[in-house]
Parts: C-alpha cells; structure tokens; sequence
C-alpha cells in the first residue's frame, strides 16, 4: 500500500536522493511555516517518489500568490501507476490551502514525454498551470 506524507525536517532525508543535488540543501530547510512544501510517497517505508515546490505572495494590487513546483519524480519501476498523478493532487490540494491562485512548472525538454505530461497537468489542475520547456541549450516556451 502506497504511503503520501507531507515531509517535515525529519524525514525528507529519506527523500533526498529523489530530486536534484541543487534542491536538497532548499528540501532540508523545510519546516511546517516555511515557503517550500514537499509530499513523499513510500511503499513498505521505502521512498519512491517525490514532488516539491514552493509559493510566494506578490506585492501587485490585489496580492497574488502562485506556487512553482521544483522537483517531480516517481521511480521508474513504479511508473504508470497512478502514483505521479496523486502526487500531482496531493501538492495542487496543498498549495491552495495556503492561498496560492496558480501554479508554474517547468521541466526539461523530452520530446518523448512532453504530450503525455501536459495531458497529465492539465487534466490533474483545476487552477491555472503555466508551464514552460527546457533545453540543455537555451528556453522554449
């Protein structure tokens, strides 16, 4: 049976491994008042995937406040599954009960993937997604 927790300075050592070198050190600085958000999934106390963003407010009038997700992974073995999907879910869910109005993801450029994952996005969000493509040599939006 999977296993979503919401991480907190205990345990996102465990799921370190899951998302970039350059996130951690922003992953370990989670704390239960803190701008960052992170959710794990586990099967048999074993992480397996990994979803992790962060929110800001603006200073425009009216305010407005949108979350960017960071880091997004689920392991392959475990792919297919369901499992990305509800991680998806599960940080829409909480980035709007701490106010947020949208929601910016960017990934890297994989042709093979790219349909697949804005039909994924866009069919998990109900707020507005904004989303923008990668390349190792220059941005594509």
């Amino acid at each position: 049976m999977y296993n979503y927790l919401q991480l907190n300075p205990s345990s996102v050592a465990l799921y370190e491994e899951l998302t970039y070198p350059a996130f951690r050190p922003y992953l370990r600085k989670i704390t239960p008042d803190s701008s960052q958000v992170a959710i794990g999934v586990e099967l048999d106390s074993d992480p397996i995937g990994l979803i992790f963003a962060e929110y800001a407010t603006t200073s425009a009038t009216p305010p407005k406040t949108f979350g960017q997700i960071l880091s997004f992974f689920v392991a392959p073995e475990y792919r297919s599954q369901g499992i990305g999907t509800t991680l998806l879910q599960k940080m829409e869910a909480e980035l709007i009960n701490r106010g947020c109005d949208e929601i910016f993801l960017q990934y890297l450029d994989n042709p093979q993937q790219i349909q697949r994952f804005r039909l994924l996005c866009n069919t998990v969000f109900s707020l507005s997604l904004s989303y923008h493509s990668f390349q190792l040599w220059g941005c594509t939006s």
